[in-house]
């Protein structure tokens, strides 16, 4: 009994003595955060480029040659996709790039816009629209190349927002009424739901889903006023103010349940770029005419895109209300954050 006694203590000793040479300690995880900026500029001949602008670095994604223009962006995987179109003879041309190469959605014989684009596994989604032989706008999206059409033509209708989850695709925009007032609608695999009553325009802007809930942000017209709204699964909430002044919302991030939405609001003469935060109102710019396109929120950061337009019109990236980084005779479109192991 003492020899096992003996043996089991050296034993143990020997596997503390082990454990503690052989442990190791963690080496810390080291990120970086990488912020992507979409739209396009004016070049020296008076063209629009298409670029994409990294950390504040410019990548050209058109020659100058032809107007083009970034509406949307998406990075996966560390390829960055953009969407947009491309004036040829007087056409707009639907197209997207993916890390700077270029696809043509459509073959140049009616105007078409590409304007939102979302990535899901290796499949390439993009919302717009195109015009038919009756000069209507049809709303469709497109598969990796591949059109799905939405409307039948008949009444101008248009895509603005694409999102992808459980291979269920959402898509937000307008059509056109019998009456001829435009709805805020959503598409899920094809089939429309209006998400106003149609007595009055309004504009679904974009979506997102956030585990099962269908987010919507955009706006309706009151009179010859605007009121910014959002919809989660349908239901209307009103963030603007009704009272006094004339809003719109045009993006919206859903983060814990955290419903950030930013557009503009017009009052007396001036417009400022607005961020609400769950319905709470904030100005991010007073005293010059002002306003936000896109949002991204990434841990506790909060990133915007918009512009200001006093002496010269500038667009600005702001995070957390700052603003770090902006250009003159650009315009901003969209803002995606990306956030990778170094």
């Amino acid at each position: 009994m003492k020899k096992i006694f003996l043996i089991l203590t050296c034993f143990s000793l020997l596997y503390i003595s082990c454990s503690k040479e052989d442990e190791v300690v963690p080496t810390p995880i080291s990120y970086e955060t990488n912020v992507y900026v979409g739209g396009y500029q004016l070049n020296a001949n008076n063209k629009y480029v298409a670029k994409i602008w990294k950390n504040g670095l410019a990548t050209e994604l058109s020659n100058g040659l032809n107007d083009q223009y970034v509406t949307s962006i998406y990075v996966k995987d560390n390829i960055v996709y953009a969407v947009g179109y491309e004036k040829i003879n007087g056409v707009q041309v639907a197209k997207y790039w993916k890390d700077g190469e270029a696809t043509l959605l459509t073959d140049g014989t009616k105007d078409a816009t590409g304007w939102s684009i979302f990535i899901d596994h290796n499949d390439v989604y993009v919302a717009g629209f195109e015009k038919n032989d009756d000069l209507k706008n049809v709303a469709k999206y497109w598969k990796n190349g591949i059109p799905f059409v939405l409307t039948d033509g008949t009444k101008n209708a248009g895509l603005y927002s694409i999102f992808v989850k459980n291979n269920i695709v959402y898509t937000a925009g307008q059509k056109q009424n019998a009456s001829g007032k435009y709805e805020a609608t959503l598409w899920t695999n094809g089939t429309p739901s209006s998400l106003t009553l149609g007595d009055r325009n309004a504009s679904a802007e974009e979506v997102t889903v956030v585990n099962n809930d269908v987010y919507v942000t955009g706006y309706e017209r009151l009179g010859s006023s605007s009121i910014a709204k959002y919809w989660k699964n349908g239901i209307a909430t009103t963030i603007g103010d009704s009272n006094n002044n004339n809003s719109k919302a045009y993006s919206i991030f859903v983060k814990e349940n955290d419903v950030h939405i930013v557009g503009e609001e017009i009052y007396t003469g001036n417009a400022n770029a607005m961020l609400w935060k769950n319905g709470v109102p904030t100005n991010i710019t007073t005293g010059t005419w002002a306003g936000a396109n896109s949002i991204f929120v990434l841990d506790n950061d909060v990133y915007i895109t918009g512009y200001e337009d006093g002496a010269e019109y500038t667009s600005i990236l702001w995070k957390n209300g700052n603003n770090i980084q902006q250009i003159p005779n650009a315009i901003y479109t969209d803002v995606f954050v990306e956030k990778i192991i170094k």
